[in-house]
């Protein structure tokens, strides 16, 4: 339900019956506190004093902001993955981070079904 487990998750988790490890990996990702926003999530384009310069820099903070949730929180940023996937949105359509961060953040808010 993750993308991986140290030793130590694996030895916990043999001590549990497979419904409570279950049960514990859901109920640990549903308590989880949203990814903090950065200061230009709720940016529109007026707010950009040069959008060309800070877009950039702004997409590849958000790549990796993605990467490592999917890294660090296990099975509640899976469910994002999967729903962004299902949900599918394209960048380069509305090309501004601060709207793929808000996409994100709603998948993030909603992950147990609550669209």
């Amino acid at each position: 339900m993750g993308f991986g487990a140290s030793q130590t998750q694996v030895t916990g988790a043999l001590e549990l019956t497979p419904s409570e490890l279950v049960d514990s990996i859901v109920d640990e990702a549903m308590a989880m506190p949203l990814t903090e926003e950065p200061e230009w999530a709720f940016w529109t384009l007026d707010d950009y004093d040069d959008f060309t310069l800070e877009n950039g820099p702004q997409k590849e903070f958000l790549y990796k902001r993605l990467m490592l949730d999917m890294i660090e929180n296990g099975f509640r940023d899976k469910l994002t993955l999967f729903w962004s996937n299902h949900f599918v949105t394209e960048l380069e359509v509305y090309n501004c981070p601060s709207y793929m961060w808000l996409y994100y953040s709603l998948l993030q808010l909603n992950v147990f079904g609550y669209f």
